[in-house]
């Protein structure tokens, strides 16, 4: 999800307004108004029932490892980054649109550096910046809130523990699994406001 967002962000901002911008755009928009049990259902659609090349099922027997068969991950891993992939993508295209019409930019260009050089050492520091925070909630989204994506393929995931736990009142199991996902909260909040002190200079200095 992260190059990917990244990679695709940057080409949209870059190209803005071109067809491949275009194509981006559209496919990010389709992606992110469509919930994540519709992307799932054409996906079984589409690799189960019309070409019957993917299981539309992910079940993991008791104390079975999930890498044993790769493929059965395969359409809930590509459901959920379609559901996840859009709003990075859209974010980092704006902070790119934005950053390639500032003033240092342009007197970049002016100065003769190369496009190439122009785009890695001044534009994408400080358009990848406001969209850390965008892509640390998508990984924090996927850690706990895809009990959806893991019914749809009945994947025994950490959504569905804790909603089982719930159901069967077993509090030790839901405290552990909420202290779990809540400690994993914290620590990509912790990791995305260093890498965004990392990519802005100025916020490291004193007030």
């Amino acid at each position: 999800m992260i190059p990917l967002s990244l990679g695709l962000g940057v080409l949209a901002g870059t190209y803005a307004g071109r067809a491949l911008d275009h194509v981006i755009s559209i496919g990010s928009l389709v992606a992110i108004a469509l919930p994540e049990f519709v992307i799932g259902s054409l996906l079984i659609g589409i690799f189960f029932v019309g070409l019957d090349v993917l299981p539309p099922v992910a079940i993991i027997p008791p104390g079975g490892d999930p890498l044993s068969d790769p493929k059965k991950l395969v359409l809930p891993v590509l459901t959920l980054l379609l559901a996840s992939l859009a709003a990075g993508i859209r974010m980092v295209r704006a902070g790119m649109v934005e950053t390639l019409r500032t003033e240092y930019v342009q007197t970049a260009r002016l100065n003769g550096l190369s496009e190439r050089r122009v785009l890695s050492r001044y534009a994408m520091r400080n358009a990848l910046a406001p969209s850390v925070q965008v892509i640390a909630q998508n990984l924090q989204w996927l850690i706990g809130g895809i009990i959806v994506t893991e019914n749809v393929f009945a994947y025994p995931g950490i959504g569905t523990t804790l909603v089982q736990a719930v159901q069967n009142r077993d509090v030790t199991l839901v405290q552990s699994v909420a202290m779990m996902i809540a400690v994993v909260y914290v620590l990509v909040n912790l990791i995305a406001d260093f890498i965004v002190l990392l990519l802005v200079p100025k916020l490291r200095e004193p007030v």
